[in-house]
């Protein structure tokens, strides 16, 4: 048999050391690979009707005023609607934050609270995964510079949580492929070069304990838009962060959407054979910190 986790994250490092957030979350989602077939075919038509929905709703948009044509064509070319701040090119993939926010494409979507659009793919979810190991990175009393880089320490953090992972749990499988997150033409933290040498180094060695418990080990990595399991994966890490962002604000502050997605975060930890929390309190942008400061696990998250 052969297992298959699927790897994404939601917010960034550089803002934990630049202020702007108190979280980050990487996600990992893990199947076995009889239910990927199935998973990845309910996924595929849920998408197609999520962007059946859109194209709908941007013809009788630009039915009711012709001028809207415009600010449709910018969106599509990757530009701000005023056609001047420039974006990434729009994908036919679900991305979690776009569509909660309404951004870009996922502006022409019918529900509202926006975040109820979100219930067919969390039902296809539960259907099909196994486990989600969640990672959230939180922000400690800062030590160093505050200027950090993603891709520096990424590769790091990611290891270290699938370490962690597969030291606590008992995996069993002839074969376990991760399958991460990469833009192709693009510079990216997950490139073969960084996560191979750190493959090598951490999980390759003869006296591997990671070897011990598992058959084989392997990367994959793909475009989001190419693999439904990485925009599960997104899915999940999203909703783990803006639920550790939210539950620090009182009730009254907490928005209706913002409520939804705390009941797919009580849904999915639930109705997951396997949902297990690591945090990690990061003070210091460097390596070297990574890898000594401990991964614990949450209880009663």
């Amino acid at each position: 048999m052969t297992l298959l986790g699927f790897i994404d994250e939601s917010g960034k490092i550089s803002e934990l050391f630049g202020g702007k957030g108190d979280t980050a979350v990487i996600a990992m989602v893990v199947m076995k690979d009889t239910n990927y077939a199935l998973f990845k075919d309910k996924w595929m038509k849920e998408l197609q009707h999520l962007f059946a929905e859109i194209f709908y709703n941007m013809a009788s948009t630009i039915k009711q005023n012709p001028l809207e044509l415009y600010r449709i064509e910018n969106i599509l070319a990757g530009k701000g609607d005023d056609g001047k701040n420039k974006k990434s090119k729009p994908k036919m993939e679900l991305h979690t934050r776009d569509l909660v926010s309404k951004s870009g494409l996922f502006a022409f979507i019918s529900s509202d609270p926006s975040s109820w659009r979100l219930t067919p793919f969390v039902e296809v979810l539960l259907e099909s995964i196994d486990a989600a190991f969640i990672l959230v990175m939180k922000r400690g009393k800062i030590t160093g510079p505050n200027k950090c880089s993603d891709k520096d320490l990424i590769p790091s953090l990611l290891v270290r949580f699938i370490e962690k992972v597969i030291e606590d749990e008992d995996l069993e499988d002839d074969l376990f492929i991760m399958v991460i997150d990469a833009e192709p033409n693009a510079e990216s933290p997950y490139s073969y070069d960084t996560v191979l040498e750190f493959m090598k180094r951490r999980f390759y060695g003869e006296i591997s304990d990671i070897l011990r418990k598992l058959g084989a080990i392997s990367v994959f990595l793909s475009p989001s838009e190419w693999e439904p399991g990485i925009q599960a994966a997104d899915l999940v890490a999203y909703i783990v962060n803006k639920k550790y962002r939210i539950t620090k604000r009182k009730k009254d502050q907490i928005k209706e959407k913002e409520k939804v997605l705390i009941d797919f975060y009580n849904r999915i930890k639930s109705s997951t054979k396997r949902f297990k929390v690591y945090e990690m309190i990061l003070s210091e942008c460097s390596r070297e910190h990574i890898e000594q400061v401990p991964i614990t696990e949450v209880s009663n998250e």
